[in-house]
């Protein structure tokens, strides 16, 4: 799946178009979708990481664009994916922080949650 994101003075708005100054979420891309990361200039070395289930998550910064590899367990709960996806693009993270990015009142009781899960999926 592919996704277009861009920060605007309305928030974060999806795009239907590539564009400078974008965030392009991609989970698990089909050969398509893969052929059109490559059509959009992304690095295919990029786009291998990302699939290399053995790569840790990091970030590096290129001149023309920066990459961010994370990885959301797929074994959590669908709401637990998205509160960990949404605010992955800040550049810290706190409960309220987290309540404004996904436009609601679940930091706290969610990061317990979570960091619940976390330990015992370190086992």
């Amino acid at each position: 799946m592919l996704a277009i994101y861009k920060t605007t003075e309305q928030g974060l708005e999806q795009l239907d178009t590539m564009t400078n100054g974008v965030w392009v979420k991609a989970i698990d891309p089909t050969p398509e979708e893969i052929g059109q990361l490559v059509n959009w200039g992304v690095d295919v070395d990029y786009i291998n990481y990302s699939l290399d289930l053995d790569e840790m998550p990091r970030m590096e910064r290129d001149e023309d664009y920066t990459f961010i590899l994370i990885r959301i367990p797929h074994r959590q709960p669908e709401s637990v994916q998205t509160f960990l996806l949404q605010p992955s693009l800040l550049e810290r993270l706190s409960g309220s922080l987290c309540d404004a990015v996904t436009e609601r009142r679940a930091g706290t009781t969610s990061g317990t949650r979570i960091s619940g899960s976390s330990r015992k999926m370190r086992r």
